[in-house]
C-alpha cells in the first residue's frame, strides 16, 4: 500500500524521451498541487461557504479529471493525461464561471489557470490557443450581459468567501509560477550538464582522433574504410594519406573505386569473386593479389577488413600492405627448396634427417627409400624409427647410439656395414638447428662399397706376396 501510494506521488520517468519526462514531472506536481488545493476548497465550503451543493459540485467535476488524468499519466500516456487535465478543467472553469454570475464574478479570476497550465505542459502553441479560447468565452458572457441576459447566480460570492477565492486563486498561481521557474532552472541546468558532457565528448572524440591519425601515418600501409552503397557500388569514407604516398597509389584511386581496380588482369577476376562474395556473407576480407602502382610497376599487397553495421550500413574498416618483400623472399625459399630437393634427389647416396625426440624420419631421398625398396622389400615413410626400420636389437641400439652422439657431441663421420651386408657406407651426422634450437639430425650415407672393396684387394696381394 504504501508503495503504491508512492508510485502515485512520483512522476512516471520516460528513459527514451526526456521532453516527455520534463511534461510528466510537471503534471504530476500540477495534478497533486490541484488535489491539494481542492481539499482546502472543499474545507472553505464546509465552512465559509453559503452554498454547498454547487461548490461540492466543482470539487467533484475537478477531482473526476484530476485523478483521470493521473490514471493516464502513470500508464506512460503523458500527453493524453495532459490534454484530459488541460480541457477537463477549462470546461469546468468555463461552467463554472457561467453559473457563478458571468464576469462580473471574482471566480472569473479561474480562467486564467488553464493558460498557465498549457504552457507549463504542452508548451506556447498550446498556452496560446487557451488564452484565445478563454478571451473569446469570457467576451461571450459580456455580450451576452450588454445584451440583457440574466446569468443564474448559483454561486453567491459573499465578501468572505470572495477573499478565500481570491486567496485560493492568488496560492496557485504563485505556486505555479514557482513549478515553472524551476522547471525551467533545471531545464537550464540539464542544458548546461549537456553542452558540458558534449563539449568534454569532443574533446575526447579529437584528441582519439589525433591519436589515431598518428597511428595511421606511422603504419607503413594504407588504413581504410569503405561503405556498400545500396546500388551495389563501394565509397571509401576514409584512406589515410601517408598509407597512399607510401606505397605508391594513385592519389585518387579511392574515386568511383569498384573492386578490381589496379589488380593485374591475371589476378582480378580470383579477386572480385572473393570481394563479391565476402560482402554478400558480411564476412570479415583479405586478400593478396598483385596491384599496379602509379608508376606502373606490379607489387604484392595484402588487404584485411572487418565488416561493422551502422544502422542499415555496412562499413569495412581495414589495412592495405605492401608484401612485395615478402612475396619475393617466399619465391627465393621456394625456389631454393627446389634447387636443393633436385641436388638430393640426383645422387644414388643416401640423406636422410630424424627428430631429436624419436628419432623418426622426417626428410629423406630416393637413394635411401630405393635401398629398403630393393633391398629389404620395405616401404619406408616418415615418422618410422630405429625399432620400424631394423629387426634386431644390435642395429637398433648402433643407430640410436649414433644419433645421440651427435645430438651430444656434434658432427662425425663413421663407417658402416649396411643391414644386407652387400654395401659399406661412410655416414656423415650432422645436427640440425632452428632458431639456435635443436630439432633433428641429418645423415649423408656416401657409398664407398668399391672403395673398401679395392682395399681388401690391395690388402689380400700384400699378403699374398
Amino acid at each position: 500500500m504504501l508503495n503504491r501510494f508512492r508510485r502515485l506521488l512520483n512522476p512516471p520517468i520516460i528513459p527514451e524521451d526526456e521532453e516527455l519526462t520534463r511534461i510528466a514531472r510537471v503534471t504530476n506536481t500540477l495534478l497533486l498541487l490541484l488535489i491539494l488545493v481542492l481539499a482546502i476548497y472543499a474545507v472553505a465550503t464546509a465552512t465559509v461557504f453559503v452554498i454547498k451543493l454547487p461548490n461540492y459540485l466543482f470539487i467533484m467535476a475537478c477531482l473526476i479529471v484530476s485523478f483521470t488524468s493521473l490514471f493516464f499519466l502513470h500508464h506512460r500516456q503523458t500527453r493524453l493525461a495532459s490534454l484530459i487535465l488541460l480541457w477537463g478543467l477549462w470546461i469546468v472553469f468555463i461552467i463554472d464561471v457561467l453559473a457563478a454570475g458571468g464576469v462580473r464574478t471574482v471566480v472569473a479570476a479561474i480562467l486564467y489557470l488553464p493558460t498557465i497550465y498549457a504552457g507549463l505542459m504542452l508548451g506556447k502553441k498550446y498556452a496560446i490557443v487557451t488564452s484565445i479560447l478563454s478571451a473569446l468565452a469570457s467576451l461571450g458572457m459580456v455580450l451576452l450581459d450588454i445584451n440583457g441576459y440574466q446569468f443564474p447566480i448559483l454561486f453567491p460570492v459573499p465578501l468572505m468567501s470572495g477573499w478565500v477565492d481570491l486567496m485560493v486563486g492568488l496560492l496557485v498561481i504563485t505556486i505555479t509560477i514557482n513549478i515553472s521557474v524551476g522547471s525551467f532552472q533545471q531545464a537550464i541546468q540539464s542544458a548546461r550538464e549537456q553542452l558540458a558532457e558534449r563539449k568534454k565528448a569532443e574533446l575526447a572524440l579529437r584528441a582519439s582522433e589525433q591519436k589515431y591519425a598518428g597511428i595511421a601515418q606511422n603504419i607503413p600501409g594504407m588504413v581504410f574504410q569503405f561503405q556498400s552503397l545500396n546500388d551495389g557500388s563501394f565509397k571509401f569514407n576514409y584512406a589515410s594519406p601517408r598509407g597512399i604516398e607510401l606505397m605508391d597509389l594513385p592519389e585518387n584511386f579511392t574515386e568511383a573505386w569498384k573492386p578490381g581496380d589496379l589488380v593485374i588482369e591475371e589476378d582480378r577476376k580470383a579477386y572480385i569473386e572473393g570481394f563479391q562474395d565476402t560482402i554478400a556473407h558480411k564476412a570479415a576480407w583479405q586478400a593478396e593479389s598483385r596491384l599496379r602502382t602509379k608508376n606502373g610497376q606490379i607489387r604484392w599487397f595484402m588487404g584485411t577488413a572487418s565488416p561493422s553495421m551502422e544502422g542499415e550500413t555496412l562499413l569495412y574498416n581495414g589495412v592495405l600492405m605492401d608484401i612485395t618483400d615478402r612475396k619475393q623472399a617466399e619465391q627465393a625459399l621456394v625456389e631454393s627448396q627446389v634447387l636443393l630437393s633436385s641436388i638430393i634427389e640426383s645422387t644414388a647416396d643416401m640423406i636422410w634427417s630424424v627428430d631429436s625426440e624419436q628419432f623418426g624420419l622426417l626428410t629423406f631421398n630416393h637413394g635411401l627409400s630405393d635401398y629398403f625398396l630393393k633391398g629389404r622389400g620395405m616401404i619406408i615413410a616418415k615418422g618410422m624409427r630405429p625399432e620400424d626400420l631394423f629387426p634386431t636389437d644390435e642395429f637398433i641400439q648402433y643407430w640410436r647410439g649414433c644419433y645421440q652422439r651427435a645430438l651430444k657431441e656434434g658432427a662425425f663421420t663413421s663407417e658402416y656395414v649396411v643391414f644386407t651386408g652387400n654395401r659399406s657406407l661412410l655416414l656423415s651426422f650432422n645436427v640440425l638447428k632452428r632458431d639456435n634450437v635443436v630439432f633433428g639430425v641429418s645423415v649423408f650415407g656416401k657409398d664407398i662399397t668399391e672403395r673398401k672393396q679395392a682395399e681388401a684387394e690391395v690388402t689380400r696381394l700384400n699378403e699374398a706376396l
